[in-house]
C-alpha cells in the first residue's frame, strides 16, 4: 500500500500484513505489478500515473472519478497509458452493480420502451457526484446530443458547480437538479418509459420498478397503482463488483467498468455545462 498518511500506513500494514510506503519512489517491490489502484485527490491523478509508468509497467489502472479536472491532463493519462499499451478505467462504480446491468438489458429486450424521461438529484457538486450519474445516463442511454443549463450555483471547490440541467439522448431526456451537501447527501433518480417507472433510490440502496394497470372502471385508462418490483441492488458491495470486473478484463471477458476513453466524454459533458454556465 502507498499513502502519505502515517496512520494510514500502520492500518495497513496491521490489517494485511504487507508493507506500506509514503510514495510511489519509496514503493519497494521487485515482482511484476499488474494492477494499480489510485485513489487519492483529482488533482494528483496525472502525477501519480506519471510515477507509476516511470517505474512499472502494469497491465491495467484503475483511476478514482473524475479522470481530472483539466482536459489537457486528462489528455495526458490517456495518451501515456495509450502509449505504455496500459488498461486505464475510472471507478465510476455503479456501471458494475447488478441491478444497472439489469436495467440495461431490460432497456434492450424492450421490457422498458424508449423513448424515456426522467429526473436525477445530486448532491455535492456536479463533477464530484454529479459526473456519476452523468457517466450512468450515457451507459444506458449513449451519446449526448444536447445540453441546456436551468439553474446554476457556486461548487464546493475551485474546480465544481453545482447546476441544475437538462441531457438530451437520441431517445431519452433527462434532467439534473442539484441540491447543498450541507443539508443532506441525496442521489436518487426516476425514468418514466413508455410503459413503466424506474426508482432508483438512497443513492442505490432500494430499486424499484412498475407497469401501469388499466383501470377497472374508466375504459382507455391507465394508472401506476403501487404493485411494485424490486431489482436486487448490490451498492454496498460496489468495489467487490468493480474487482470481479477487472477479473474479467485480465482474464480477456467482457466488461462493464468505465474506460478512460468513457470518462473523458463525461468530462467532456460537465466541462460543456461548466462553459455554458460561465457565460451566464
Amino acid at each position: 500500500g502507498i499513502d502519505i498518511n502515517e496512520l494510514r500506513r500502520k492500518q495497513f500494514t496491521i490489517k494485511f500484513k504487507k508493507p506500506s510506503f509514503k510514495s510511489i519512489s519509496l514503493f519497494d517491490f521487485h515482482e511484476p505489478v499488474d494492477i494499480f489502484i489510485v485513489a487519492t485527490p483529482t488533482t494528483s491523478h496525472k502525477k501519480i500515473i506519471s510515477d507509476i509508468i516511470k517505474k512499472y509497467r502494469p497491465k491495467l489502472i484503475l483511476c478514482e472519478k473524475p479522470i481530472a479536472y483539466k482536459t489537457e491532463e486528462a489528455k495526458y493519462i490517456l495518451n501515456i497509458c495509450k502509449d505504455n499499451k496500459i488498461k486505464l478505467y475510472i471507478n465510476y462504480m455503479r456501471r458494475s452493480d447488478p441491478a444497472i446491468l439489469k436495467i440495461s438489458k431490460m432497456i434492450s429486450n424492450k421490457k422498458f420502451i424508449m423513448p424515456v424521461k426522467g429526473v436525477v438529484w445530486y448532491s455535492k457538486g456536479l463533477i464530484h457526484s454529479g459526473s456519476h450519474f452523468v457517466n450512468l445516463m450515457q451507459f444506458l442511454f449513449g451519446e449526448v446530443q444536447d445540453c441546456k443549463i436551468i439553474n446554476k450555483r457556486k461548487g464546493t471547490n475551485y474546480y465544481d458547480i453545482e447546476a441544475d440541467f437538462e441531457l438530451d439522448f437520441k431517445k431519452a431526456k433527462i434532467v439534473f437538479i442539484s441540491i447543498k451537501e450541507e443539508n443532506f447527501s441525496h442521489y436518487t433518480f426516476e425514468l418514466i418509459f413508455k410503459n413503466a417507472r424506474l426508482r432508483y433510490d438512497y443513492a442505490g440502496n432500494k430499486i424499484t420498478y412498475e407497469y401501469p394497470e388499466k383501470n377497472k372502471i374508466i375504459e382507455g385508462y391507465s394508472e401506476l397503482i403501487g404493485k411494485e418490483f424490486l431489482l436486487k441492488a448490490q451498492i454496498n458491495l460496489h468495489q467487490l463488483n468493480v474487482v470481479k470486473e477487472i477479473y474479467n478484463i485480465l482474464n480477456n471477458k467482457p466488461n462493464n467498468l468505465c474506460s478512460g476513453k468513457e470518462a473523458f466524454e463525461t468530462l467532456k459533458i460537465t466541462h460543456l455545462i461548466n462553459k455554458i454556465y460561465e457565460k451566464k
